[in-house]
């Protein structure tokens, strides 16, 4: 008996330590490699091998596990948005004004000696009829050889002994003799308190010109200006598209109307759609998905406009269209509205891959396992924990990318089947004590019928 004990506890412990190990509950891991070793968290970019073994419409059977296969605090973040670029600053020339030429309500003419390329080299300025006041000169700031949209003006100056506190008007100019307001009434700061530095050295701008004149509001005392940059507009940094052809067959409804289907079989985050029409054709058309055959058809785009022209030898064509949202489904359908059409054109879904961020809690290595119908992914307040430590290293701080290493399966097809539902034994425990309890009642009835009466 007490070797049968021993035989059960040993059978219970390897059971218990085969529940702790998740990644027998996944079709297949990915192994991580980590850029540096105390990061403490990392991310991982999504690759299409990824999608295609995930099934969770929601990726929650996409995890991360550590060495020991348990699994890490993890979060899945959705594609990232177009993002600008850091605004780039351009040192140029400028030059002071005399002083009389800086006043906003005289007759300001200026004689500009230029090089070759148009920037100014030399300039002199004629003052006409106009109130006799002397106030501080301006500057000319010359911007014709830079290229990209001015959107303001950087100034430095020479350390101050006063604190300053000044007001400047910026106007505008291609000819350097029509002068448009750029900026009304635009302050400059440096003050001293206690310890404190206020400096307040940026005039946004309404709009750009290829010279810029900056005129003081009021008298005030000379600023010993070392420098000017122009700051420009930042570029969008472009998406890195990717793009799923799918091929499709055509499907004709009891009405006869014609429509083409396909089939999306990994979980891509699609939220651009693109057609490959034949050369010299045009078709209006509307894009529905859904996730299984029995659910109905969702609208996944407005109707559009597809074509491709042949002009002269160049080709013309229709650009992708954003769907109404990131979607994930299973099957996709193209109805044509405008006229039949027999030939399914291939059918482009663009995506941009996710990425997960993961802490690196306990012993590596780390890995990525996907593709469950048993698991899930716990939920966890990464996202949290990242903002709060953008608090203190910026805005544009991102953990360590990770990179996804040499895949091999782990469960495989076995891990995409369902758990059977639990035993209820409590259920069946009291069915067992009630069936019991009956049948003891029947046998003492029965016991008491086979008593001779008593007389």
């Amino acid at each position: 008996m007490k070797a049968l004990r021993t035989v059960g506890l040993g059978l219970l412990l390897v059971a218990t330590s085969a529940l702790a190990v998740p990644a027998e509950d996944y079709a297949r891991q990915w192994n991580l490699s980590l850029p540096v070793k105390d990061a403490g968290a990392y991310r991982v970019v999504l690759d299409e091998s990824v999608y295609w073994q995930a099934q969770s419409p929601e990726l929650a059977d996409l995890d991360v596990l550590n060495g020991r296969g348990e699994p890490v605090p993890a979060v899945l973040r959705g594609p990232p948005r177009e993002e600008l670029a850091r605004p780039t600053l351009l040192p140029v020339p400028w030059f002071a004004l005399p002083q009389r030429a800086a006043a906003g309500d005289q007759d300001l003419s200026l004689i500009s000696q230029r090089n070759v390329d148009g920037s100014v080299r030399a300039i002199t300025a004629q003052v006409g009829q106009g109130p006799d006041r002397q106030t501080q000169g301006g500057w000319l700031v010359d911007a014709s050889n830079v290229q990209g949209a001015v959107r303001a003006l950087q100034l430095e100056w020479a350390p101050l002994s006063q604190p300053l506190q000044q007001r400047y008007r910026v106007e505008g100019s291609e000819d350097l003799r029509s002068w448009t307001t750029l900026a009304e009434d635009a302050p400059l700061l440096d003050l001293r308190q206690g310890g404190e530095h206020l400096r307040q050295s940026r005039i946004a701008l309404s709009s750009g010109a290829r010279y810029l004149r900056l005129v003081p509001v009021q008298a005030q005392a000379s600023l010993p200006v070392t420098g000017v940059q122009v700051e420009l507009a930042p570029a969008i940094i472009a998406r890195q598209w990717q793009w799923q052809t799918l091929q499709g067959r055509a499907v004709t409804d009891d009405k006869g109307q014609v429509a083409f289907e396909y089939d999306a079989r990994g979980r891509f985050p699609f939220q651009r759609v693109d057609l490959q029409m034949p050369d010299n054709s045009v078709q209006r058309w509307r894009l529905q998905s859904r996730e299984r055959a029995t659910d109905r058809w969702h609208d996944a785009t407005p109707s559009w406009v597809a074509f491709e022209l042949t002009l002269e030898g160049s080709v013309e064509r229709s650009g992708p269209q954003a769907l109404t949202g990131v979607k994930r489904d299973r099957q996709w359908r193209l109805l044509p509205t405008n006229g039949a059409s027999t030939t399914p054109p291939p059918l482009r879904l663009g995506y941009v891959p996710e990425d997960v961020v993961f802490l690196a809690q306990g012993a590596g290595p780390f890995v990525l396992v996907a593709g469950s119908a048993r698991a899930q992914r716990a939920p966890a307040p990464v996202g949290d924990l990242l903002s709060q430590v953008r608090q203190s290293r910026g805005a544009d701080w991102e953990p360590p990318r990770a990179q996804l290493g040499q895949t091999h399966t782990l469960a495989g097809s076995d891990a995409l089947i369902p758990a059977s539902a639990p035993v209820d034994w409590k259920t069946w425990v009291l069915w067992g004590v009630l069936i019991g309890g009956a049948a003891l009642v029947a046998v003492f009835a029965v016991s008491l019928l086979r008593k001779p009466a008593l007389r």
